[in-house]
C-alpha cells in the first residue's frame, strides 16, 4: 500500500534468503510514503514488513522515517507508518525483537538509501486459528 510514491524497481522481486536485493522506489509530488511487505513463498509464515516515508521537503514536520519488522508481521502495519523512527543518517538501529537491523547510509529529499540486514532464525508467524488448542475452560 502506498499512499504516495511508487516502485520504481519489480514490485514482485524475489527476496532470496542469504542474498543481497536492491528495492527502488520513486517518489511522488509530495515524495514517497507507503507500507509494503513481503511473505515467504513455501509456507507464508515468515514476513519482511516495512513502513517508509520520504517526504520531498526534508524541513516539512514529517521528517524521513522507516520501521522493519522481519518474522512477524507487526499488528498494525499502517499504524506503524505513523510512529516510524526519525531516519538519521550513518545512525544503526539494533532491534532484536524485530528480526532485523538497518542503517540509513544517506538521507535527502532526491534519495534515501538505507541497508537491512534481517536475522536469521526468525520466529513464524501462526495464526490463532491454527494455534494449538490450549486447555479446556471450565464455565460457571
Amino acid at each position: 500500500w502506498l499512499k504516495h510514491g511508487d516502485w520504481r524497481s519489480d514490485r514482485w522481486t524475489v527476496i532470496g534468503a542469504h542474498a543481497t536485493t536492491e528495492l527502488h522506489f520513486a517518489a511522488g509530488r509530495t515524495g514517497f510514503s507507503g507500507v509494503i511487505w513481503w511473505v515467504d513463498e513455501l509456507k507464508r509464515d515468515t514476513y519482511l514488513s516495512m513502513a517508509v516515508s520520504n517526504p520531498r521537503m526534508q524541513t516539512s514536520p514529517t521528517p524521513a522515517t522507516f520501521a522493519c519488522f522481519a518474522g512477524l508481521p507487526p499488528a498494525n502495519l499502517k499504524a506503524e507508518l505513523k510512529i516510524a523512527r526519525r531516519l538519521v543518517q550513518g545512525e544503526e538501529i539494533l532491534d532484536g525483537d524485530d528480526g532485523c537491523r538497518w542503517v540509513a547510509e544517506e538521507v535527502g529529499a532526491a534519495d534515501t538509501v538505507i541497508r537491512v540486514c534481517i536475522y536469521p532464525n526468525l520466529p513464524r508467524y501462526v495464526p490463532l486459528a491454527m494455534a494449538s488448542p490450549s486447555a479446556p475452560v471450565e464455565h460457571c
